[in-house]
C-alpha cells in the first residue's frame, strides 16, 4: 500500500503552483494548463527597452524562451513576391536574442517548420515540421522525427509529448510519445478534430482542446472521450485549465465549464466580442481578459473584480511572479498591479504592435513582446 501511495504521489501534479517548468517560458502560454503565468517577476517602470524589426518576416508562432535567454519562434519568408503580395512562403524556425539578432535554429533547412515549439528540460526543441513531429538538439541537429502531420506539441510534467495528427490519408489521432520519440500509444479522436489541434492539460491528467465545429472536447488521461460542450462559436484560443479543474474557453464569450463538462458561467461585454482574446490566470484564481474597450479582471465565480479602460485591449496577457499583468493596450504595453492600478506604460510609436501580440518572460525578468514582424524587449536583456 505504501508503495502504491508513493507511486501516486510521484506522478501527481502539485496543487500549489502552475505545472512546474524549468525553462522560463517553455511552451505556448507558458505551461500545459495554458495559464500565461510565470513565477518570474517582470520589469519595473525604469527598465531599459529595445525594439527591432525583421524585414519580410512574419512570425508564425508565439515565442518560447530558454534559460540562457534565447527565443525560438517560427517565421515565414516570402520566396515568390508578386505585385499583389506574395505567391509562396518558406516557413522556418528562428533562434532570436532579446535584442533581435536572429539565425536559423534548425540545421536541416530542406523541410519547413511551423506551429509553436516546446522546450524540454535539457534544451531539446520539439516542433512540427514538413517531415513530421521533430526533436532538435539545442545546436539545431535533428534528434528524431515521428512521421505525422501535426500542430504544436505539448509537454507534460511527467516527461511525455502529446500531439494530434494523422498520416497522409488517415484519421486524426492523439499521439503520446516519450522524449526519445517512441510511440507509447495513440487514440482515435472525434471526427471533427483538426490534425493541428493543440491540447491543454488539467492537473488530473485530463486533456482538453477546441474542435473545429465549435466544441470544447475533454478526454481522460488514456485518451478516451469524456464529454464535449457546444459553445456555438469558434474557439479562438487554447482552453485554460484552473487548479480546481474549471475549464475556460474563449470564443465570442468566455465560457467557464465544470470538470464534468457542464456550464458554470459565461462572460461577455455588452456591444463587444471577446473574439481572439486569450485569458490569463493568477495564482488566486483571478482571470484577466481584454473585452471591448476595457481590460477586465474576473473572480473565479465570473463576477467582475475590476476593469481598466484601454483603447484596444490585446489578444493575450502575461501574469508575472508578483501578480502584475502585462498586455497590449492599443498604443503600447501596459503593466497593472493585481488590484488594477497602473504600474507602468510603454508606448510603441516606433513600430506597430497590434492585438495579436504574444508575450514571454526571460529568466532575468525581461518582458518579450512579439508580433510579426516586430519585437520589443523591456528589462535587463534589452541592454547591449
Amino acid at each position: 500500500m505504501k508503495l502504491v501511495l508513493a507511486t501516486l504521489a510521484a506522478v501527481s501534479w502539485s496543487l500549489a503552483q502552475p505545472i512546474p517548468q524549468p525553462q522560463p517560458w517553455p511552451q505556448a502560454l507558458h505551461d500545459a494548463q495554458r495559464t500565461s503565468r510565470s513565477t518570474i517577476i517582470g520589469p519595473g517602470p525604469l527598465a531599459p527597452e529595445h525594439t527591432y524589426q525583421f524585414p519580410s518576416v512574419g512570425f508564425g508562432s508565439a515565442p518560447v524562451v530558454t534559460r540562457i535567454g534565447r527565443m525560438f519562434v517560427t517565421a515565414s519568408y516570402c520566396v515568390f513576391p508578386t505585385p499583389e503580395g506574395c505567391f509562396a512562403y518558406y516557413s522556418t524556425l528562428l533562434s532570436v536574442s532579446p535584442r533581435g539578432q536572429a539565425y536559423p535554429a534548425a540545421r536541416d533547412l530542406t523541410v519547413q517548420y511551423n506551429g509553436t515549439p516546446a522546450l524540454g528540460e535539457d534544451g531539446t526543441i520539439y516542433i512540427s515540421s514538413g517531415a513530421g513531429l521533430r526533436a532538435l538538439f539545442p545546436d539545431g541537429r535533428t534528434k528524431w522525427t515521428f512521421p505525422i502531420q501535426t500542430g504544436s506539441p505539448v509537454l507534460t510534467p511527467n516527461g511525455l509529448i502529446l500531439a494530434s495528427g494523422s498520416n497522409v490519408t488517415g484519421p486524426v489521432r492523439l499521439y503520446v510519445l516519450d522524449l526519445q520519440g517512441r510511440l507509447l500509444w495513440s487514440k482515435l479522436l472525434p471526427p471533427d478534430s483538426a490534425p493541428g489541434a493543440a491540447f491543454s492539460l488539467g492537473r488530473d491528467g485530463n486533456i482538453y482542446y477546441g474542435a473545429v465545429s465549435s466544441y470544447v472536447v475533454a478526454l481522460d488521461p488514456a485518451g478516451n472521450f469524456r464529454w464535449r460542450y457546444p459553445t456555438g462559436d469558434q474557439m479562438h484560443s487554447l482552453p485554460l485549465v484552473a487548479n480546481d479543474g474549471t475549464v475556460y474557453a474563449s470564443g465570442d464569450k468566455l465560457y467557464a465549464l465544470r470538470p464534468n463538462g457542464t456550464l458554470k458561467w459565461t462572460f461577455s461585454a455588452p456591444g463587444s466580442s471577446l473574439s481572439g482574446s486569450t485569458p490569463a490566470l493568477a495564482t488566486d484564481g483571478t482571470l484577466y481578459i481584454g473585452s471591448g474597450a476595457r481590460f477586465v479582471a474576473l473572480n473565479p465565480d465570473g463576477t467582475e473584480k475590476w476593469s481598466y479602460p484601454v483603447p484596444d485591449p490585446g489578444q493575450s496577457a502575461l501574469v508575472d511572479g508578483e501578480g502584475s499583468i502585462h498586455f497590449f493596450d492599443g498604443g503600447g504595453i501596459t503593466a497593472l498591479r493585481s488590484d488594477g492600478t497602473l504600474k507602468w506604460q510603454r508606448p510603441t510609436e516606433r513600430f506597430t504592435l497590434n492585438f495579436g501580440t504574444e508575450f514571454a518572460l526571460t529568466l532575468d525578468g525581461t518582458l518579450i513582446a512579439m508580433r510579426n514582424p516586430f519585437g520589443m524587449a523591456i528589462g535587463p536583456s534589452a541592454l547591449p
